[in-house]
């Protein structure tokens, strides 16, 4: 049996740079820089039977919240932010007030820059209201929950769509499903592919020249057009690019957006990459490229580029409603997670000898049932050596998976703990400070399961806001596909996310959709110090990812994006 390799490992890059001219090395090159981007935007997703900790926006983390939602925005259609309807029903059910609105409007207008103003919190509330006495938001579906959105860059067929009426993205993303599910089928086919021991791209190329089934809908001389495209995915990529016309300096735009057209199983693909060095993304990316290309033959059909940027750097505007109302629901957003935070520091802030903390020292989890309050391991220990066991555990699959979603994680001695007021959003990690001068013990809590924390949150967060996109959609039409994902809807979806039913009970949602709280009962130098030493932790917070909080000398004080403390004062009940 052969051994399976890569696409790229048949025709490294140098390979490729010696067979051509300078002018096509150029573009070989570049290609090589724009393939490095998509690889690096795109979040890997892991198989169905271990799937734990998956962050859906890792690849773009590097930026703040807001900027990678605009950037994200330019080439997809995936959302970060709740409609203004779900903040509405939050509002009138109480669960954020006025004063909430007000603060964070205070908060974002200290290093929001621009020329958009942030309405009055009273106008916020009044469009709440209204918004509030017009729509029922409860137990809406996910199609509902989808934001339009004119987005600049489109696949070709995604705009034949938009102009002719017709399906060619959805019959597209089928053939690709079904060749991908083919060829990493693990075992549950009937009859396997007689190509699984080539690449992707390769078994691909061999087996749908005997496909007649997209020529059957209407796009003619596809099979030919795949038999004449060049041997190794790169070259096949700039043949396709260059077919659609697409100009370089949109080549990396370009591609992202085919990307996240088949965002799942470009997902996938990343992930085996990490685990077993088989990089089959470039041939994703050729496949899904070619069938555009033959398709804008058979269609007479182009996109005009001559309305896009020119010149790098690129940059895309947009319109001042959607800035605008991006801002109000990032206002809101913030709003609601001040509320929460509130309410959290009210029960981390009263002294009681009545906490159930059960200690484990296999990194598994305990679960209070009077109050569904579940607990992440405790650790008595107040050495590295001694707790590095159950930290490590927190990047497997085990128990940890219950505590997906919760928007709090404390690291707080047993003294600032108050069953009754921790419901069933917040996870604990018991520590005490003063067994811990050097911060050892917490340094290893800051960089493990609190990152774990931080990453199963935000694929709570990701399902709720965009579960058309992070999500599975409605658990009644699904199927399990090869242990790689989950088929949705009618069509071939590959989704790896939580499906609606298990985000929300029909009147309110289970997992909050904020971003992490995390609070720690620890001296501020000490905290500090931690987040210098790790800058992935610094670009975190700067970024907006997570929230800190440090309960320190009786004050509640919360790490801004610029680095500062600043004391937290919680209004009156």
């Amino acid at each position: 049996m052969s051994q399976k390799k890569s696409e790229s490992t048949y025709f490294p890059l140098p390979t490729l740079l010696n067979r051509y001219s300078p002018a096509q090395v150029h573009l070989v090159e570049h290609l090589s820089e724009a393939l490095h981007v998509v690889s690096r935007v795109i979040s890997s997703v892991t198989p169905i039977k271990d799937q734990v900790a998956v962050n859906p926006y890792h690849g773009i983390c590097e930026r703040s919240f807001l900027n990678a939602r605009k950037y994200l925005r330019i080439f997809s259609d995936y959302d970060t932010l709740m409609p203004l309807e779900f903040y509405a029903e939050e509002f009138h059910s109480g669960r954020f007030g006025i004063e909430h609105i007000q603060s964070a409007i205070e908060e974002l207008e200290n290093y929001l820059v621009g020329t958009h103003h942030i309405p009055s919190a009273k106008k916020i509330a009044e469009r709440l209201q209204k918004l509030a006495d017009n729509v029922d938001n409860q137990d809406r579906a996910p199609d509902q929950l989808i934001q339009q959105h004119n987005r600049p860059v489109r696949t070709l067929s995604e705009l034949l769509d938009q102009n002719t009426n017709s399906d060619w993205s959805e019959l597209i993303y089928d053939e690709i499903s079904k060749y991908c599910a083919m060829h990493y089928d693990q075992g549950e086919a009937i009859w396997p592919s007689p190509w699984k021991e080539l690449t992707l791209y390769q078994s691909w190329r061999s087996a749908s020249v005997y496909d007649r089934n997209l020529e059957f809908r209407g796009l003619s001389g596809l099979r030919r057009y795949i038999s004449q495209l060049p041997h190794t995915p790169e070259i096949s990529i700039i043949s396709s690019l260059k077919s659609l016309k697409v100009p370089p300096v949109l080549w990396e735009t370009y591609l992202l957006c085919q990307a996240f057209s088949i965002h799942c199983w470009s997902a996938r693909i990343k992930c085996q990459a990490i685990e077993s060095g088989i990089d089959d993304l470039s041939g994703l990316l050729a496949i899904r490229l070619a069938y555009d290309a033959a398709l804008s033959r058979a269609q007479k059909f182009e996109i005009d580029w001559s309305e896009y940027p020119s010149k790098h750097p690129i940059s895309f505007k947009s319109s001042t409603s959607a800035h605008d109302d991006e801002l109000l629901r990032y206002t809101l957003l913030r709003a609601s997670e001040i509320a929460f935070r509130d309410q959290l520091l009210r029960g981390l802030t009263a002294q009681t000898d009545n906490t159930k903390v059960v200690s484990e020292s296999t990194g598994k989890s305990s679960a209070i049932e009077s109050d569904r309050t579940e607990r992440m391991p405790v650790s008595n220990s107040y050495s590295m050596i001694e707790l590095s066991p159950a930290a490590g555990a927190w990047s497997k699959a085990g128990p940890e998976c219950e505590l997906a979603g919760k928007p709090a994680f404390v690291i707080a001695s047993q003294k600032y703990i108050r069953e009754n007021d921790l419901e069933a959003n917040t996870f604990l990690c018991s520590y005490d400070h003063s067994h811990d001068p050097e911060g050892i013990v917490l340094e290893n809590i800051m960089t493990a399961p609190m990152i774990f924390a931080h990453c199963k949150n935000m694929q709570s967060y990701a399902s709720a806001v965009d579960n058309h996109q992070f999500g599975s959609s409605n658990l009644n039409f699904q199927n399990v596909l090869g242990g790689m994902g989950i088929l949705s809807d009618k069509r071939g979806d590959l989704t790896t996310g939580s499906p609606w039913q298990s985000l929300q009970t029909g009147s309110r949602f289970d997992h909050k959709p904020i971003r992490l709280h995390i609070v720690i009962a620890a001296p501020r130098y000490l905290i500090e110090k931690i987040i210098s030493k790790h800058p992935s932790i610094m670009n975190l917070l700067s970024g907006n990812w997570m929230h800190l909080v440090s309960l320190d000398e009786e004050q509640a004080l919360e790490y801004s994006t610029d680095g500062i403390w600043k004391k937290i004062v919680l209004p009156e009940n």
